[in-house]
């Protein structure tokens, strides 16, 4: 107890799983862009999401990142998110799908302009920083691709 806050922790028993595995060790492809403008995106794009699975679909390109849905009983939406802080380095058109609801709970936790993503194939996690953070501080979250139905 510290007066107005109160800290309450509880042991975890058992055996915690090894996350290290899953945490790719190096990205060749690397996706550079505006938290803010991703976010405002996502937004939009996910209110049209499945709402089981939330599944956005997101298509790398050098000139701009797309976010698309498409939900039979709602409809679709599409935006384009690109301009002058956006890059990417990468094979062109890659295709991967998140859940809209964990990307945004990713670009709501970071406060720096922009994000880097480390994507290596649209089947393995992806690796989310934020640019510009603090040299002591070492942040970033994984982020685990959906399988894209079409």
């Amino acid at each position: 107890d510290l007066g107005s806050t109160f800290v309450h922790s509880r042991l975890l028993e058992g055996p915690f799983p090894n996350y290290r595995p899953i945490i790719p060790a190096a990205s060749k492809n690397k996706l550079l862009v505006d938290r803010d403008g991703l976010t405002q995106a996502t937004r939009r794009v996910g209110i049209l999401a499945n709402a089981l699975t939330h599944q956005i679909k997101l298509k790398l390109a050098a000139e701009a990142l797309t976010l698309s849905v498409s939900t039979p009983d709602l409809g679709e939406a599409t935006e384009e998110v690109g301009g002058e802080s956006y890059s990417y380095n990468g094979p062109p058109d890659l295709q991967i799908g998140f859940n809209a609801n964990y990307l945004l709970d990713i670009l709501k936790s970071t406060d720096t302009a922009q994000v880097e993503f480390a994507i290596d194939k649209p089947e393995t996690a992806a690796v989310v920083r934020p640019v510009g953070e603090e040299e002591n501080e070492k942040f970033f979250c994984l982020l685990m691709p959906l399988r894209l139905s079409d």
